[in-house]
């Protein structure tokens, strides 16, 4: 038909076909970061369709684990950084959570080395802050996604821009848990009060790829 409107593409993840390796010196050249800011390369991962299927069924911290299919984990030095490491442990650790952010090299610099801040360490919040103040984050990196897709981190060498998500422990009992009344549970919004209570413990980088709607 003429006037038939053509048809909106959605995008899908992909995981990037860089190594762990490249995707991490993309991070080091355009976030100003260094080896040190890094966890053993041991740490590293990458969530094929395949692995994620097998840790779906798994729990962090008595919370559902969901893993972030298409996505390419690089893993921080957080190892001794604190008193403890028993919050990186799988079953009595921290819940594992989700912080999408735009891909602002000093943005992913700032998280890497100090942490979260409330509102970004900004008088306002980019997003906002419908729930009241406080860091958010998601356990459904799903959800994450739609915060990582508001600015894309791009590689002067590589043609793929990439979309930046957090991998965080948060510890229990320390956030509220929010949602929007049109999500369901798997959506839910935690927000955390105290940035200390929230560590990011690695960065996931993935590509978006167009499909057919």
């Amino acid at each position: 038909m003429k006037n038939a409107k053509a048809k909106k593409k959605k995008s899908v993840l992909k995981l990037p076909e860089l190594t762990c390796d490249e995707l991490r010196k993309i991070l080091r050249i355009r976030c100003k970061l260094v080896l040190n800011d890094f966890a053993e390369k041991k740490y590293d991962f990458r969530y094929t369709r395949e692995k994620s299927e097998k840790l779906a069924h798994q729990e962090r911290g008595g919370r559902k684990y969901l893993p972030p299919e298409g996505w390419a984990k690089l893993a921080l030095a957080v190892k001794d950084k604190y008193a403890s490491n028993k919050w990186l442990q799988k079953e009595s650790g921290w819940p594992v959570v989700y912080h999408g952010t735009r891909a602002r090299p000093c943005i992913v610099r700032g998280i890497v080395r100090e942490g979260f801040k409330i509102r970004g360490g900004k008088e306002t919040a980019h997003n906002g802050s419908r729930y009241g103040q406080g860091v958010y984050c998601t356990p459904d990196p799903a959800y994450a996604v739609q915060y990582a897709k508001q600015q894309k981190l791009e590689s002067s060498e590589h043609d793929d821009e990439f979309l930046v998500v957090f991998q965080c422990r948060v510890e229990p009992d320390s956030f509220t848990v929010e949602r929007d009344t049109n999500d369901n549970d798997s959506k839910a919004i935690w927000r955390v009060t105290d940035p200390t209570n929230l560590r990011p413990c690695a960065v996931l980088m993935s590509t978006v790829a167009p499909c057919a709607a």
